[in-house]
C-alpha cells in the first residue's frame, strides 16, 4: 500500500481506473452469444429460499423477448428464481434453492439459463477459494 500512497494524482486515476476495468471483466459473465451479465455476490437469487413471488415476475407485453438469448416466443415464462420473461429453450435448468437447502435437491425449480450461468459462476469462483485456502495451509505447514 505504500506504493500507493506515492502515487501522483493523476497517477492514483490511471490505476483506480485500470482495476475497476479489470475488475469489470472479471465480473461479466458470459451467457451466450447475445447476452453477458454482470456477477454480483449480494444478488438477490443467492439468497432465495423458495420461488420468487408472481407479484415480482416481469409482465409478459406482445413484444416481450426473453432475457436469456433476446428471441420472441410465444410461450414465454418467467424464472421462477428471478423473475424475468424466458422462452422454453432458456427456461430448463433445474436448481435447488441456494438458502437451507443444503442439498439442493429437496426444494427445486426451474431457472432461466441467465440464473443458472450466475449460480455455475458463484460456485466456481466458492471451489477455487477452497483450493487456495487449502494451498496457503500446507504453505503455512512448510
Amino acid at each position: 500500500m505504500k506504493e500507493l500512497e506515492n502515487l501522483m494524482d493523476e497517477d492514483l486515476d490511471d490505476f483506480t481506473n485500470q482495476h475497476n476495468e479489470l475488475s469489470e471483466q472479471l465480473l461479466t459473465i458470459k451467457v451466450n452469444d447475445k447476452v453477458q451479465v454482470m456477477f454480483n455476490v449480494n444478488d438477490p437469487i443467492f439468497s432465495r429460499r423458495i420461488a420468487i413471488d408472481p407479484e415480482e415476475y416481469e409482465e409478459l407485453e406482445e413484444w416481450s423477448r426473453c432475457s436469456s438469448c433476446g428471441e420472441s416466443n410465444k410461450k414465454i415464462k418467467n424464472c421462477h428464481v428471478c423473475g424475468k420473461l424466458t422462452c422454453p429453450n432458456d427456461l430448463n435448468h433445474q436448481r435447488g434453492f441456494p438458502v437451507d437447502n443444503p442439498d439442493r435437491s429437496r426444494i427445486s425449480t426451474q431457472v432461466c439459463m441467465t440464473c443458472n450461468s450466475k449460480f455455475l459462476y458463484r460456485d466456481a469462483m466458492y471451489e477455487l477459494m477452497n483450493k487456495l485456502e487449502l494451498k496457503d495451509e500446507e504453505i503455512k505447514m512448510y
